[in-house]
């Protein structure tokens, strides 16, 4: 009997001292998707924040509310599942991990890139006949 009253305790201590995580307050709810005020603030081009903030949250809050229940039904419907879509999503994908990785790299590569004044000014000394125009310039 003692025992369960030490381990009933034991559980309502650590019940008590968990720390309950502090969410981001909540725009909008459409099934299990949530839109937080961050995501919204991230995703509103500050100068239209700066314009009129309730209303570009409210407009991109309606936007996003529209876009979720299209989603929704998209995969009621089970578009997904249909293989010209499949194929979409697939390319959509695959360009955009390629382009990420490009970035990635071309990211990784500028790190150690540097080139000084007298460098560049040393190579257009040498190649001056490459940057003359074939033709002249008419503003």
């Amino acid at each position: 009997m003692i025992r369960y009253v030490y381990i009933t305790l034991i559980l309502l201590m650590l019940g008590c001292t968990r720390k309950t995580k502090i969410t981001e307050p909540a725009l909008a709810r459409v099934g299990s998707s949530v839109l937080t005020v961050k995501e919204a603030r991230a995703n509103i081009p500050s100068h239209i924040i700066k314009k009129d903030s309730i209303k570009a949250f409210q407009t991109y809050r309606d936007e996003w509310i529209d876009q979720q229940l299209l989603i929704q039904e998209a995969y009621r419907l089970r578009i997904n599942k249909e293989p010209e879509v499949r194929m979409r999503l697939n390319k959509i994908t695959d360009d955009y991990l390629a382009k990420a990785a490009q970035n990635f790299i071309i990211s990784d590569l500028n790190k150690d890139l540097s080139i000084s004044d007298a460098e560049a000014r040393a190579y257009y000394q040498e190649n001056k006949d490459s940057f003359v125009l074939e033709e002249r310039y008419i503003r």
